[in-house]
């Protein structure tokens, strides 16, 4: 995990924290590692970042339109390509880039 990830993790637990206790709703208690800063991986996590974009094959995976570098004919979308995890569900984001890539295909196939 990057120190963004790590920050990103660690901040939405403590926000959701203070948000529950300050309407009184629930006291969260954020896990040891998590305030160590050390979160570890769980049934929580997805795989983020695993084949990340990137306009460079040096940092990432796949280019902007999801074509994996130095291949003709292979595309990937999912979380996967996100550049970094967040504490959202990214089953919309998923969805909007797999609409994205269905659409730059249909482009490509239809020239």
């Amino acid at each position: 995990m990057s120190e963004r990830d790590v920050a990103t993790i660690t901040g939405l637990a403590e926000e959701i924290g203070k948000a529950l206790a300050a309407q009184n709703i629930a006291r969260l208690q954020i896990s040891s590692d998590i305030l160590a800063g050390r979160p570890r991986p769980g049934f929580h996590c997805h795989q983020m970042g695993t084949t990340r974009m990137s306009a460079n094959p040096k940092d990432g995976v796949v280019d902007a339109d999801l074509k994996v570098h130095g291949l003709k004919n292979l595309h990937i979308a999912g979380a996967s390509v996100f550049s970094t995890g967040g504490g959202v569900n990214p089953t919309l984001t998923i969805t909007c880039l797999a609409l994205r890539l269905g659409e730059h295909l249909a482009t490509k196939v239809a020239a």
